[in-house]
């Protein structure tokens, strides 16, 4: 039995796996009672950290409390003896890393329409509201940004995922954890100086490298993370930066990226402003995002790129998930969002299922006093 953040139940009967990596997750498509599509990540309580889990779990209420176009949502909750579950809406396109292996690199046009969708949410994380900045001006750091936590809608549309090693501080406060993936973690994280909001930039300037390459500028063939990590010190002490001969990178995208990949945190392009709100504000005023329309982008009426199979643009008027309760106080329905987790394709799910699979209602679990995961 799974419980949504409002302490109603919902059923699943229906299951399929999406994929099984034998590691800390295994995500199923599965179907609630009313034959609604979902993606259920379930993860070993043994495998996990307490505080990534609660951690993502914070943030998600929080966007699932507020809707946001690109970033993902939770439906529900719900935990055994032996395993936590999260509830999460089906995104059918996989990620973007899976797309960027099949391109191998994009041109501009595409990689602006995907970056700019991923500015757009990593703006909302920074606020630390939906709505607006809160009271103690807090604010969510994601830390760890690459094309795998960047899901594919069936719209074309993108969404940020993975909110394990997220953080939420106030503006004015520095973190010290080194969390993340390597070849995408700003040199301040590396050497354990202290950072804010400016390691989220660069791991973005990192996202638009590869992107427009095919990979990242600081991995090498051997990819080990002491390696990757000498690569990227180095070119804060001042190393160039190796701009690949095999693609052409026009001057507009070299300067985003440079300013993104600036050594020095305090000057690095989203840093001038007072609010990290205003910081995505001024990345998005770059010359390289000129001629994009925003509030058309919001609205998702810019033709997409790429369609996943089954996918459509426009997106049909969506049957509302879940309630949610408005500014006012009253209660409301609206559309949570869309998901696939681990990079898992739903298309791949079908394609590799023979059955409709069976029933799989989730036993109710009475946590001990001692038990980390009490309020999951």
């Amino acid at each position: 039995m799974l419980r949504t953040d409002r302490g109603s139940k919902m059923v699943v009967t229906e299951e399929k796996i999406l994929s099984e990596d034998g590691g800390y997750s295994d995500v199923k498509l599965v179907k609630g009672a009313d034959g609604t599509k979902y993606a259920l990540k379930s993860m070993q309580r043994s495998d996990v950290h307490w505080e990534n889990v609660t951690n993502e779990k914070e943030v998600m209420v929080e966007l699932q409390m507020h809707s946001h176009p690109f970033l993902v949502g939770l439906i529900a909750t719900g935990k055994d003896k032996d395993t936590l579950h999260m509830l999460l809406e089906l995104c059918p396109g996989g990620d973007l890393f899976s797309r960027l292996d099949e391109e191998r690199h994009f041109d501009d046009d595409v990689t602006r329409f995907y970056i700019t969708q991923a500015f757009l949410g990593l703006e909302a994380l920074h606020r630390g509201s939906l709505r607006g900045p809160t009271s103690g001006r807090d604010m969510y750091l994601h830390r760890d940004i690459k094309p795998e936590n960047v899901l594919m809608g069936g719209d074309g549309y993108i969404m940020m995922a993975d909110f394990g090693f997220t953080c939420r501080m106030l503006h004015s406060q520095r973190t010290y954890s080194q969390v993340g993936t390597t070849e995408y973690m700003a040199p301040e994280l590396i050497s354990n100086g202290g950072y804010n909001q400016s390691v989220d930039y660069w791991s973005m300037g990192i996202l638009v490298f590869e992107l427009l390459v095919g990979n990242t500028p600081f991995a090498g063939d051997n990819d080990k993370k002491k390696e990757q990590q000498k690569r990227i010190l180095r070119y804060a002490d001042g190393a160039a930066l190796e701009w690949p001969s095999h693609v052409h990178i026009s001057s507009k995208a070299r300067r985003l990226i440079e300013a993104l990949l600036e050594r020095d945190p305090k000057k690095r392009l989203g840093m001038g402003a007072e609010t990290a709100a205003g910081g995505v504000a001024e990345i998005l005023a770059h010359e390289w995002f000129e001629g994009i329309d925003l509030e058309a982008l919001k609205r998702k009426e810019i033709e997409p790129p790429w369609l996943p199979r089954g996918g459509e643009w426009p997106a049909p008027v969506a049957v509302p998930l879940c309630d949610r309760t408005n500014s006012g106080g009253s209660r409301t329905k609206v559309k949570c969002g869309d998901i696939v987790a681990d990079g898992s394709s739903y298309r791949e799910a079908e394609e590799e299922s023979d059955g409709e699979g069976g029933s799989d209602e989730l036993e109710e679990y009475e946590p001990d006093s001692d038990d980390d995961f009490a309020d999951f």
